[in-house]
């Protein structure tokens, strides 16, 4: 299922969100994806969420394992870029 279809129904219920991309290929799906480099818009999820009033925890389920420990910790640090970029776009939204 896509979240993005999903988001609006369950933005309010919705206490902690689990970072994790997936793509699409010829297999059928793989989550060892780097967010941001999959299929998840997660530009509007979050924003659905943000507009539900989530304000965290986000969590890292799993990065691309290329490249060993160097290429996991520099996916590492590109989702961490990649999710606060988005975060800080957002408009705050509540009390």
């Amino acid at each position: 299922r896509r979240p993005e279809s999903d988001v609006e129904k369950v933005a309010g219920l919705v206490t902690t969100f689990i970072v994790k991309d997936c793509s699409l290929g010829p297999e059928g799906p793989d989550v060892m994806v780097t967010p941001g480099e999959g299929a998840v818009d997660f530009a509007l999820v979050l924003a659905k969420l943000r507009e539900g009033g989530f304000f965290g925890p986000l969590y890292v389920e799993c990065v691309s394992p290329a490249g060993g420990v160097e290429g996991v910790e520099r996916s590492l640090a590109h989702t961490l870029g990649y999710t606060r970029g988005i975060l800080a776009s957002l408009p705050l939204i509540g009390p």
